[in-house]
C-alpha cells in the first residue's frame, strides 16, 4: 500500500525471478529510501483451475498469516497475491537430514496438523470426508483423461511416449482402485495438512535460522498425518 502513490522509474525497480513449479514469482524491491517495505513478493498465479482451489488456498493462506506462521498479504486479485518477503533461504536436499532441521520440522508440522483455528477455516470450504491423497489422484484421472490425446498428439520423442505410457497406466481407474484398496482402513485420523512438503516450500529465516517457515499452500487439505511426513523423508532422500 506505501506505493500506491510513489513514483519511481524503472531504475528504481529491481525484479529479481525465483524458481517455482506453477505460479510465476518474482521480488520486487524499491531503490528509494524512503519507502517500506523496500521488499515485497508478487505472485502470478498460472492456470490449475482444474487441480487446484483457488478460494481454499487464500482462505488457508489468509489463516497462516494471521497467525504468523507465514508471511502476510500486502495487496491480492484473482490473478496475483503481493505478499510479505521473507528475508530466507531454501533448505538443501542434505541439510534435510540434519537432525536440529529433523526437529525442527517435526515440531512445525504438529504445529499445522493439530492447529484447531486452521481446521475450522478448512471445514468451511472442504469436506472432511476422505484424505487428499486420493481426493487428488481422482482429480488427475479426470483432466489426464481429457488431456491424453492431446499430449500424444504434441509428442514425437520416443522417451516421452513413455511417460506417457507410464502415467496412463498409474492413473487408470484399475490402479486407483487397487491403491485405495491398500489404504488403512477404520477409524484412521485425518488432519489439516500441507500435502507438498519439498526443500523449496521449507524456507530458513535469515534473522532466526532455528525457525522454518512452511510456503505454499495450494495442496492444504485434509489428510494422513504420515503423508507430510513421508514426503519429507522422500524429499531428504532425492536430490534432484
Amino acid at each position: 500500500p506505501s506505493w500506491k502513490d510513489m513514483d519511481f522509474t524503472a531504475e528504481e525497480l529491481i525484479l529479481t525471478p525465483f524458481k517455482s513449479l506453477t505460479n510465476t514469482i518474482v521480488s520486487a524491491e524499491l531503490t528509494k529510501a524512503e519507502i517500506e517495505p523496500k521488499k515485497v513478493l508478487v505472485r502470478i498465479f498460472a492456470d490449475t483451475s482444474k487441480i487446484i482451489n483457488q478460494r481454499k488456498e487464500r482462505v488457508i493462506f489468509t489463516e497462516i498469516a494471521n497467525q504468523k506462521m507465514g508471511p502476510y498479504m500486502l495487496v491480492e486479485s484473482d490473478d496475483f497475491r503481493v505478499e510479505e518477503f521473507l528475508d530466507s533461504r531454501m533448505l538443501t536436499t542434505f541439510e534435510l537430514r540434519n537432525r536440529l532441521i529433523i526437529k525442527n520440522f517435526a515440531e512445525k508440522m504438529c504445529d499445522f496438523h493439530y492447529n484447531k483455528a486452521l481446521d475450522n477455516q478448512l471445514k468451511e470450504v472442504e469436506k472432511k470426508d476422505k484424505p487428499f491423497i486420493v481426493k487428488i489422484l481422482d482429480e488427475w484421472l479426470q483432466v489426464f483423461i481429457q488431456e491424453y490425446p492431446m499430449y500424444c498428439a504434441m509428442t514425437t520423442q520416443p522417451d516421452h511416449k513413455k511417460v506417457l505410457e507410464e502415467m496412463k497406466f498409474l492413473l487408470s481407474p484399475q490402479f486407483l482402485e487397487e491403491f485405495v484398496r491398500l489404504l488403512p482402513t477404520g477409524n484412521q485420523e485425518l488432519v489439516v495438512s500441507h500435502n507438498d512438503i519439498h526443500e523449496g516450500n521449507i524456507l530458513q529465516l535469515s534473522r532466526d535460522r532455528t525457525k522454518l517457515i512452511l510456503i505454499d499452500y495450494e495442496y492444504c487439505n485434509y489428510n494422513y498425518r504420515a503423508f507430510d511426513l513421508s514426503l519429507y523423508v522422500t524429499e531428504s532422500a532425492l536430490d534432484y
